[in-house]
């Protein structure tokens, strides 16, 4: 796992991994943003702009946003639901897993919507398995590569 961004700040770019690694199996790459539901991009909370702004380039075949209950990182205070609060402060994961020709092109996006806020990291998935319906592709081979 690498991270990419903290707090805004660019540390370095997903790494570019081949479509294959040696033996043909199929490499994908995930990428995790993690941010707060009350931190925004452009008056919307990041994770809807992320979204959004992803399904409008047609870049990526897909996203999904987890709420989560409490957390923290770093050196940020833990945050989370309280019984008296203003505002929810929930951590959000927005979860990107595709191919790594199109995280790279969707990058941009991500390091533009999270230009003052988030956790964003990089890692491998060496096998996918997608079941839609009756439809199943991938495999549960796992590719081998090291980065």
């Amino acid at each position: 796992m690498q991270v990419c961004k903290r707090d805004g700040r660019l540390l370095a770019r997903p790494p570019a991994l081949p479509a294959v690694d040696a033996h043909g199996r199929a490499l994908r790459q995930k990428l995790m943003i993690y941010t707060s539901e009350a931190t925004h991009h452009d008056g919307v909370p990041i994770h809807r702009a992320l979204v959004r702004k992803l399904w409008d380039s047609h870049t990526v075949s897909g996203a999904t946003v987890l709420r989560g209950i409490w957390g923290f990182h770093g050196d940020h205070k833990p945050h989370g639901d309280t019984l008296i609060q203003y505002g929810r402060q929930v951590p959000v994961t927005t979860i990107v897993v595709d191919r790594p020709e199109v995280i790279a092109a969707c990058f941009p996006i991500i390091d533009e919507v999270t230009g003052t806020h988030g956790l964003v990291t990089s890692e491998m998935v060496p096998a996918l398995l997608m079941l839609d319906g009756g439809a199943r592709s991938g495999t549960t081979d796992l590719a081998d590569y090291s980065f």
